[in-house]
């Protein structure tokens, strides 16, 4: 056999150096990091051989012709769910080794040769024939809908998905429900079929291909400008994939996940949430969505929004969060072992005290459904949501409050908006987090701030919004003490120094800590060396 498409890969399987970083990373005290044995499958199996580590060994072994490619080797190949934890937490290149990859180029191989799982082949033909992975028939697609008049065109598509048309559908009628709620002009694709997602999952990139041409012509012919959808496999399929296998048609086309639109309409006011009843919620972040997608700050924005909720986070959280188990075509090949992996971020969502888990992909939802034998609670944000919706809608958010009763930390903002010279050596879009916390207890305990925007470097300047951002580069603390100092600084060298020394010189009530999201060398070309030297943090090289 031979293995083109893996052998693309060999300079990086040439670089992991085998620290096992990529299963054994747990949270360290000076990286605050929500970092635990990052591969939910070696967790649960137990063997090196599961995990990237051992998985890059393999592949090495079997371009060097020392294994062959039988239906144990098969198995082996599809137990992993291309989650990239691995790839968050390796430092081998920068941006990590891309573990996933290298297993769905080697899936593309031996499918291309004939070789395949049963299962599969199932799943492709019925994906062929009725354009969905389950075999439903094509023509129930909008079933969901129960008959509800659609406008046939709109400026936004929404991008039901397959799980949501068939085995999720309160996803689907929550969704379409918000829409309408918001007063978001939308329509649905006429002849809508799989993304594609679940065949390039398992190696069929040529029919991938195939589906999405025809759904990108559907998508030209509304003449629709955004296309939203509420699967997390869907959005990465549109966001991601399509781009990198250059379907020239849909570079066009701006790609949300609902959540990133919920955010922005509940932004200007336009909906607005209260809970039925009080509720401690976690929130599970879909690989294909956070690590793939970027996105993680949208869904708990959402959350935070809904009155009368506390929102609580697992041990993993954000870009080093477990995986549900169900991806990589796991659940399809052994639902067992998604079960077990499904049952083990169950029990961190126990551990964190919360009543209700929320996630933002409906196949996570499915998978998480199965392995909480009934302990709590497991639901689809837009479900919870669309049961939360207040009948009246809130004001429109301002970015940065200031006046009357303006705390120290609404000051912070303005300050820095009106000194963007503090950013004009940081590169076009470069993001950082600004959070003020009561104390340091409270900020080492990972208790919820008093305060966070984020920062984002534009051509004309700086924009500032609250929350965090999606991908922060930077995540920066302070005290209110700390800043009460930072804003009376007169220009970027008081400041730079104020920082600097607040930094090096911390005391109980003046201090700053950060945490980097990428690599010293990486921000250092992004032009954060710069002011890290003025403020004595970085030695002069």
């Amino acid at each position: 056999m031979t293995y083109p498409s893996l052998r693309e890969y060999v300079n990086q399987l040439e670089k992991c150096a085998k620290c096992g970083d990529c299963a054994y990373s747990v949270k360290l005290t000076t990286s605050r990091k929500p970092i635990s044995l990052p591969c939910a499958i070696r967790n649960v199996l137990g063997f090196e051989a599961y995990d990237a580590r051992g998985r890059i060994i393999v592949m090495k072994k079997l371009l060097e012709g020392e294994i062959n490619v039988d239906r144990k080797f098969l198995d082996w190949l599809y137990t992993c769910t291309t989650c990239a934890n691995c790839k968050e937490t390796c430092l081998a290149v920068p941006g990590g080794l891309d573990t996933p990859s290298m297993v769905e180029a080697l899936r593309k191989d031996v499918v291309n040769q004939g070789l395949t799982i049963e299962k599969h082949l199932s799943i492709r033909d019925a994906t062929i024939d009725e354009h969905n992975p389950y075999g439903e028939p094509h023509s129930e697609r909008r079933s969901f809908l129960k008959g509800e008049e659609i406008p046939k065109q709109a400026k936004t598509i929404y991008f039901v998905g397959c799980t949501p048309s068939y085995r999720q559908q309160s996803v689907a009628e929550s969704t379409v429900r918000l829409l309408r709620n918001a007063d978001e002009d939308f329509t649905l694709l006429k002849d809508e079929w799989c993304c594609g997602s679940v065949l390039l999952r398992l190696g069929y990139e040529d029919l991938g291909r195939e589906v999405m041409k025809h759904n990108i012509d559907e998508i030209e012919s509304t003449g629709a400008e955004t296309l939203v959808t509420s699967c997390a496999g869907c959005y990465r399929t549109f966001k991601d994939i399509y781009q990198k296998m250059k379907v020239e048609e849909g570079s066009n086309l701006k790609v949300l996940h609902i959540t990133e639109l919920l955010d922005q309409l509940a932004e200007k006011g336009r909906i607005g949430f209260s809970a039925k009843k009080q509720a401690r919620i976690t929130y599970h972040d879909p690989c294909h969505l956070g690590r793939h997608g970027g996105i993680y700050e949208s869904p708990r924005r959402l959350i935070e929004k809904v009155k009368g909720v506390e929102l609580v986070e697992m041990k993993t959280n954000r870009s080093y969060a477990h995986c549900c188990g169900a991806g990589g075509g796991v659940k399809s090949t052994n639902p067992d072992l998604a079960n077990k992996v499904a049952k083990e971020r169950i029990g961190e969502a126990l551990e964190a005290k919360s009543n209700l888990l929320l996630t933002a992909c409906p196949f996570c939802k499915t998978n998480l459904t199965d392995g909480s034998s009934g302990l709590i609670k497991v639901a689809d944000i837009v479900e919870y949501l669309a049961e939360s919706m207040s009948a009246v809608k809130p004001e429109a958010e301002t970015v940065v409050r200031a006046g009357v009763g303006a705390t120290i930390e609404d000051e912070f903002p303005r300050y820095l908006e009106s000194h963007p010279e503090i950013f004009v050596d940081l590169v076009m879009d470069s993001m950082l987090d600004f959070a003020t916390f009561n104390s340091w207890n409270s900020f080492d305990k990972g208790e919820k701030p008093l305060n966070v925007f984020n920062v984002r470097r534009t051509q004309n300047g700086i924009e500032i919004r609250t929350g965090r951002a999606e991908r922060a580069d930077v995540a920066l603390n302070f005290s209110p003490d700390t800043i009460k100092d930072l804003v009376a600084s007169g220009d970027r060298d008081e400041y730079a120094k104020k920082f600097g020394r607040f930094y090096n010189e911390p005391t109980e009530t003046k201090w700053i800590d950060f945490i980097l999201n990428k690599s010293t060398k990486t921000l250092i070309r992004m032009g954060y060396g710069k002011f890290a030297r003025e403020a004595g943090i970085l030695e002069e090289e």
